[in-house]
């Protein structure tokens, strides 16, 4: 399936429809550096938006705040290898947020803000990338802008009240 519709509910708590479709480019790049196969989705989260470059407003339940980068972009299915993640961004946004579902993947960790599982998430994920940064080179993929958008992302997770459920629904 590379299009469909799905009923997802989001970080402020409101139920979304969101019309996702699959991203092979992303997928393969994921593949060539852990060699290890998902699906990746993109769709328009309603509850992210770009203000101006590595600005973003995020709704959350308390309401809008504001981050330097897209936290609640991206998520994993916790019963398929399926990462989801916003299409608004920039590609590097996207590969830090598909690297740092990958490794949650990988790890067989639940969805949630445990700050501890996050951290070591995002240190495996840089590390994945390091490990990597000579493929991604040869791609034309900035890694540097790939670690520090994983590395920003690691300093709100613990700003972020509350743990968030997305529960895909397909339609």
């Amino acid at each position: 399936m590379n299009k469909f519709n799905a009923d997802v509910t989001g970080p402020d708590g409101k139920q979304y429809e969101i019309f996702f479709t699959r991203n092979i480019e992303i997928e393969e790049i994921l593949y060539d550096c852990s060699k290890i196969r998902i699906i990746v989705y993109e769709g328009k989260f309603p509850w992210v938006k770009t203000v101006s470059v590595n600005k973003y407003k995020v709704h959350l339940k308390d309401g809008w705040q504001q981050f330097n980068t897209p936290v609640r972009g991206g998520f994993v299915s916790e019963t398929e290898k399926t990462a989801y993640l916003h299409k608004n961004l920039p590609i590097e946004e996207k590969l830090a947020i598909a690297f740092h579902e990958l490794i949650h993947i990988l790890e067989q960790h639940p969805e949630g803000l445990n700050i501890e599982t996050e951290r070591i998430t995002t240190e495996a994920a840089i590390a994945l990338i390091a490990k990597n940064q000579e493929y991604l080179d040869s791609k034309n993929i900035n890694t540097a802008k790939i670690i520090t958008s994983l590395q920003r992302r690691g300093t709100f997770v613990s700003k972020i009240s509350g743990e968030m459920t997305l529960n895909i629904n397909h339609t």
